[in-house]
């Protein structure tokens, strides 16, 4: 069916940018960021105008990708309950005592057969629904990656020259999309009498998040470490070791 090309768009789309994005943010983490934000030293100037350039080259694709896949998660979000619906009333029209056959055009037909061939057209489309969920899976697993190292690039260059980001609210939207759509990125949870919760707090115009374990007493026994990243399972988990230690 006609969504197969538009998967294989995306997926030439997606590779593309992890190609390209994934190396060059790289190459800046490793280089102005060697430990954590915190920690690091502001570039020159001259660098941060170069940050700025790379970090723009990098989210505008995205931004392209993401007006492809948008539209399409939200179709392949709605049509699976329409296909149930209709796979329950082929059901039902097979088993209604109704003629079973009939004569057109000098050929003899079936119920029966029709219905089996609409099944089977419908089984397909089932079939090509559940790829293009893949395949989103896949587009908002780079996405996630991405993003995660792009905010600690935002955060570095925050910290340096405060306000020389441009806010823009398409983006935003992507990351708060991103960070919702994705299945890991815990708020909370109850892990050995304990509650973990994701906390929050701005750092000028960002959001940095850490987890904290609180106990039976309402008492923070666990504060973890700060982090710019939109991802939280990472400091879910390092929240759960931490009390581990502490039960030992």
């Amino acid at each position: 069916m006609a969504l197969g090309g538009l998967y294989k768009i995306i997926l030439k789309n997606k590779h593309a940018i992890r190609k390209k994005a994934e190396d060059r943010i790289d190459s800046l983490v490793q280089e102005y960021i060697p430990n954590s934000v915190e920690e690091a030293s502001c570039p020159s100037p001259a660098d941060l105008e170069r940050i700025i350039a790379i970090r723009e080259q990098i989210r505008q694709p995205l931004l392209t990708l993401n007006k492809k896949v948008e539209p399409l998660n939200n179709f392949l979000t709605k049509v699976p309950p329409i296909l149930q619906v209709v796979k329950v009333a082929i059901g039902i029209l097979k088993a209604l005592p109704i003629p079973n056959r009939f004569t057109t055009a000098g050929l003899v037909l079936t119920l029966g057969d029709r219905l089996s061939d609409l099944k089977k057209l419908v089984d397909d489309f089932d079939d090509e629904i559940r790829t293009g969920t893949v395949v989103i899976s896949g587009v908002n697993e780079t996405v996630t990656k991405i993003l995660e190292k792009l905010s600690e690039i935002d955060a570095l260059v925050e910290k340096c020259a405060e306000g020389a980001i441009e806010q823009d609210a398409t983006f935003a939207a992507l990351v708060a999309n991103i960070t919702k759509t994705n299945d890991e990125n815990l708020l909370e949870e109850e892990y050995r009498g304990y509650q973990i919760k994701i906390e929050e707090e701005k750092v000028g115009k960002l959001t940095r998040r850490f987890a904290v374990a609180i106990n039976s007493k309402g008492e923070r026994s666990v504060v973890g470490n700060k982090s710019f990243s939109a991802t939280t399972k990472v400091l879910i988990d390092e929240a759960k070791f931490e009390v581990d230690k502490l039960l030992q």
